[in-house]
């Protein structure tokens, strides 16, 4: 998949065509969501840094591939191909929201607004990473 974005259009018009697409790769080893963490003296949750360091990643990865003045509205589909360096079980579920979640507010005002999700696990010994596409459908 190339680092490309294109469409002139913004996703919050109605059209009948895609408004824009977004593709980008998340480099090294793809990073599934750790649980909140819960601080006893503070009483507060908190989501684990290992996690945070990840979503940034992801978040620099779009903003390098997408076009400045998207709007954030809109009906999306996203379609993950997650390059593991080797045949470990893990769950696709959590890597799957570990992109998610680092693009709220970035990509699209929520991740609820994502209505269709195709993920694919894959082998690269020596290129981990998360091959990330995103289209706006309406």
């Amino acid at each position: 998949m190339s680092e490309r974005a294109k469409g002139s259009s913004t996703c919050g018009e109605t059209s009948s065509q895609t408004a824009h697409e977004i593709s980008f790769t998340v480099p090294g080893p793809p990073k599934g969501k750790e649980r909140p963490r819960f601080n006893r003296s503070t009483g507060r949750t908190y989501t684990p840094k290992s996690t945070r360091v990840y979503e940034d990643s992801v978040c620099a990865s779009y903003q390098q591939a997408a076009p400045k003045g998207l709007e954030k509205d809109g009906i999306w589909s996203a379609t993950l191909r997650i390059y593991f360096a080797d045949l470990r079980r893990r769950d696709l579920d959590n890597v799957i929201k570990s992109v998610l979640d680092a693009l709220n507010d970035v990509a699209y005002a929520d991740d609820a607004q994502v209505h269709e999700i195709h993920a694919y696990r894959e082998l690269d010994r020596e290129n981990p990473r998360v091959e990330v596409e995103l289209v706006c459908r309406k």
